[in-house]
């Protein structure tokens, strides 16, 4: 597919002209939302396409759909996760005490894609690491008919995790925060 490290680090560029949003949502939670952050969105789409993906439930970790993963090049990105973050949340990023974090967690950073196609249930919400001085991010590869879902960021009694080992009742007394819809290229930043 590319034949050196330039074609990759192209095909995976950002848009030049990022047009950065912050939103707050419960007690200064900041989200940030970039639309159409890849430079080639419909060409990576392509290649999650025509990708053979999992269905094994030990990979997925009990979410729906199919996964894929693989491993490119994107150290070229820490330089605008930095700049995003430092600014955002200047406080977190000043505290950090090594600030090569972010570049390092590029440098070894893999393309995860979670698949889903179809209508799901209600079911507890997908948790990331939430430890302190951590930041999550996704980007949205669905093209305008595919956008009826988004990403939703919740609260259980004001804690921005769940432990999953608690009653299903969790979910029902869960409340969203915020709820963004699908684009194709809309990246989401959130701090843990």
């Amino acid at each position: 597919m590319f034949s050196n490290l330039q074609e990759e680090i192209e095909f995976f560029s950002p848009n030049p002209e990022l047009k950065v949003k912050i939103e707050t949502i419960k007690d200064d939670t900041k989200i940030v939302i970039i639309d159409d952050f890849w430079k080639h969105p419909h060409e990576i789409r392509k290649l999650v396409l025509n990708t053979p993906r999992t269905y094994n439930p030990r990979i997925l970790h009990a979410l729906p759909g199919s996964r894929l993963e693989m491993t490119f090049y994107f150290s070229h990105l820490g330089e605008i996760f930095e700049r995003i973050i430092s600014h955002v949340w200047q406080k977190e990023y000043d505290s950090l005490e090594d600030k090569s974090l972010i570049q390092g967690c590029l440098d070894h950073a893999s393309f995860l894609v979670n698949v889903q196609n179809s209508d799901l249930p209600p079911r507890l919400p997908h948790i990331d690491n939430i430890d302190y001085g951590r930041w999550a991010a996704g980007i949205m590869l669905n093209t305008p008919e595919e956008c009826s879902g988004g990403t939703a960021f919740y609260t259980f009694r004001g804690d921005m995790s769940v432990d999953i080992k608690k009653s299903r009742l969790i979910f029902q007394n869960m409340i969203i925060m915020s709820w963004k819809t699908m684009k194709i290229s809309k990246k989401c930043i959130l701090q843990k």
